[in-house]
């Protein structure tokens, strides 16, 4: 019998833009592409609903999405990383884990960046690790991990404008609602005017954003393993809030 007769096989993706349209008896839509920056518009759409999805069909029918991106701009060419080039300047993946220690509920939050999108031969790097305490159980410790890295990172570092994508792994059916600025991604919090989140399931292989969402973990559970070690000592933060009881910024000793 053969060892790979049961192995299951790569379901064929579906990549297909999603956009609303402003008059609901629109029957026929026009679509144009411009020749000379690869941009595909659709008259009467409206651009704040655009994204991108990836996606297969599972065996019970259902829709497995793998990935979403917003399009402002869509790229005739397809494909996610083309689209991402041309709506954001620097991607930034965010992951969380979270494990009970010694009676305490710590999280590890990491993530990565790219240092530019321009270039075909595209590479992430280290942006931060964060541990936090004792996340209330109402609320996704994922989302106290955007928030660590959106003030500390992004919004405390005041660097010059740039069209920020965040990709995360987590909230799909919300992430709309955040982007649009409807509800608050963490706490009172809307997302700062140029950034916007994009979703890319860890299960996904030979996607760069799917790439980057395994790093941060890879990353987050390294740190676990070192505050484990009986020598490290965690220090006592200072800074709760209503949500949890503190976080504190860490350095991971990972190998190169």
């Amino acid at each position: 019998m053969s060892k790979n007769k049961h192995k299951s096989k790569k379901r064929p993706r579906i990549e297909a833009y999603h956009s609303k349209v402003s008059n609901p008896e629109l029957r026929e839509v026009t679509i144009k592409i411009d020749q000379k920056s690869g941009e595909l518009s659709i008259e009467g759409a409206d651009k704040n609903s655009g994204k991108l999805v990836t996606s297969y069909i599972k065996d019970s029918g259902k829709e497995k999405i793998l990935s979403m991106a917003p399009t402002q701009k869509m790229a005739s060419a397809f494909g996610l990383m083309a689209n991402i080039r041309m709506n954001f300047d620097v991607l930034i993946a965010i992951d969380t884990n979270t494990n009970i220690m010694n009676g305490n509920k710590i999280s590890i939050t990491t993530s990565f960046f790219t240092p530019s999108l321009i270039s075909s031969n595209l590479n992430a790097e280290l942006l931060s690790s964060w541990i936090s305490f004792d996340c209330i159980d109402s609320l996704n410790p994922e989302r106290l991990g955007w928030h660590l890295v959106i003030k500390y990172n992004i919004i405390q570092k005041k660097n010059p404008p740039q069209k920020i994508g965040i990709i995360v792994d987590s909230e799909l059916g919300l992430i709309d609602l955040i982007n649009k600025r409807e509800i608050p991604y963490y706490a009172d919090n809307l997302l700062p005017d140029n950034v916007q989140l994009l979703y890319a399931s860890e299960t996904e292989t030979g996607s760069f954003p799917n790439e980057m969402i395994k790093c941060c973990d890879y990353v987050s559970r390294e740190v676990f393993e070192q505050i484990k070690q009986p020598e490290f000592i965690l220090p006592t933060p200072r800074n709760s809030d209503q949500y949890h009881k503190g976080h504190l910024n860490v350095v991971p000793n990972v190998p190169e």
